[in-house]
């Protein structure tokens, strides 16, 4: 199991966001644990986002994830079965400079992406052996009871003039009782309650209108200082909300939607409690929260749309479908794919190309 999630489901998303040097991911069987170290953000991660901003540092300092099996196929665990550590993430972005839009670069990064999210559907709906079929088989019971915890979040929006920042001391999420008690669910509950604590959450915006040359772009001693008691610091933070306390109660019912319509009950219901809360907000303050908005809302070039065939009458239709055929056939009633050669492959990957994810996944 641990062996799967590192190669099959972490290792492509390390290889895709995070720069090489990372340490991992090591594997323990016996613990049913995989973890990765030291990992640094590519500045590209985000491009697929289109969004108006570039990541100057990114670094995510350990993920820990435990899965224990036995537990997880109890019907009556002693213990919580899926616990994921997340420690020390620290992000960095700036307004993006406007460049040439490469709309070529644009269609291939999109057709690249569909392809890799045809591959994960495939993994996830025709598991390619018993191994991926038994992860794959457990994924519900997994979200019902993972536990997450997170230690020190500092996430930066910075320009010459201004800097807003988050900051976070630590965030846990766990599966509760009605009465929002850590607990575990039982096999197919009706209905999961998730609990969500922030602690020593604050937002703060420094100007070099205050601040004069005190107001400095960020380095890794910045980021990790905001996390020391405020005497001890050795950089500014001007906060608009100083830290506090964050409970968010979730209530999730696992009934489809026409039955939960016909009691007239809300598939999710949440509450969500600060304590306490402050506000500050200066007129320098003011101005540089506008000239952020005003940054964040530049005019991104207009992406094309890709014109996918809605017909499937294609000429490599034929071969097409006598991959698939062969993908499908089963006759020793074994869990593996037989091999596609390289001839079939193509045929596969050249006509996907063309079609929309939602087709071809009505197609398989």
């Amino acid at each position: 199991m641990a062996s799967f999630i590192a190669q099959k489901l972490a290792k492509p998303y390390l290889e895709k966001f995070f720069e090489k040097g990372y340490v991992g991911p090591s594997i323990s069987t016996y613990s049913g644990t995989v973890e990765v170290k030291n990992m640094k953000i590519k500045p590209e991660a985000l491009d697929f986002l289109r969004l108006p901003v570039e990541i100057k540092i990114g670094y995510v300092g350990k993920i820990v994830a435990t899965i224990n099996y036995s537990a997880l196929m109890s019907s009556q665990p002693v213990k919580s079965p899926v616990n994921v550590v997340v420690k020390d993430v620290y992000i960095v972005v700036g307004p993006k400079k406007q460049e040439e839009f490469n709309e070529k670069q644009y269609v291939e990064d999109m057709i690249a992406a569909k392809l890799s999210s045809l591959q994960t559907w495939q993994y996830a709906y025709f598991p390619a052996d018993k191994e991926a079929q038994e992860a794959y088989g457990m994924v519900d019971r997994i979200q019902d009871n993972i536990c997450i915890n997170v230690e020190g979040v500092h996430v930066r929006f910075e320009a010459e003039s201004y800097a807003f920042g988050m900051a976070l001391k630590q965030i846990s999420i766990n599966t509760t009782d009605e009465k929002w008690q850590p607990t575990i669910p039982p096999q197919d509950p009706k209905c999961i309650f998730r609990k969500l604590v922030m602690s020593e959450l604050s937002l703060y915006l420094n100007t070099r209108d205050e601040l004069g040359e005190r107001h400095e772009m960020a380095n890794m001693e910045m980021l990790e200082d905001i996390r020391k008691p405020a005497k001890e610091r050795s950089y500014p933070f001007t906060h608009l909300i100083p830290p506090i306390t964050a409970r968010l109660m979730l209530a999730q019912e696992k009934a489809d939607t026409e039955e939960l319509a016909l009691t007239n009950t809300a598939q999710t219901r949440a509450d969500l409690i600060f304590e306490p809360l402050g506000f500050t907000l200066s007129r320098c303050q003011y101005n540089n929260m506008l000239r952020m908005l005003e940054d964040l809302s530049q005019d991104a070039p207009k992406a094309p749309e890709i014109g996918y065939n809605k017909d499937p009458e294609e000429k490599n239709r034929d071969a097409y479908i006598a991959t698939y055929k062969k993908l499908f056939e089963d006759p020793q009633g074994s869990f593996e794919y037989p091999k596609v050669d390289e001839k079939g492959q193509e045929a596969l990957v050249e006509f996907e190309k063309k079609w929309a994810f939602k087709d071809v996944v009505t197609f398989r």
